[in-house]
């Protein structure tokens, strides 16, 4: 391959878009928290696990053998042996706990 061709096949790239810039982890909680509560209902719940999965990068690990499930999403952990409704809600605590550590102002 000669230069031309190589400066040619660059020029051929399909340029992507740069990511946006992350999140800010207060207003990932927020949203994550609002979604969740606006869709927990046993009806919605299917679908809900989906598109956060799919979306959102959740992770539901589940042992059958001692009935525990583990869900993880945004760097934090639900855990219950109750069903991956309940540990969901454990997320969600999990959660305002580190919105509310993340917004409170450092005492001086």
């Amino acid at each position: 391959m000669t230069a031309d061709d190589l400066v040619r096949a660059a020029g051929n790239r399909r340029k992507t878009k740069p990511k946006p810039p992350p999140e800010p982890r207060a207003a990932l909680l927020r949203r994550l928290l609002a979604d969740i509560e606006e869709h927990d209902h046993h009806a919605h719940r299917p679908a809900l696990f989906e598109r956060l999965q799919a979306d959102e990068g959740l992770k539901v690990e589940q042992d059958e053998a001692r009935i525990d499930v583990t869900v993880r999403l945004a760097g934090l952990i639900g855990h219950s042996i109750s069903g991956r409704s309940a540990a969901l809600q454990n997320w969600c605590r999990a959660a305002r706990q580190d919105l509310l550590a993340l917004t409170e102002a450092p005492e001086e």
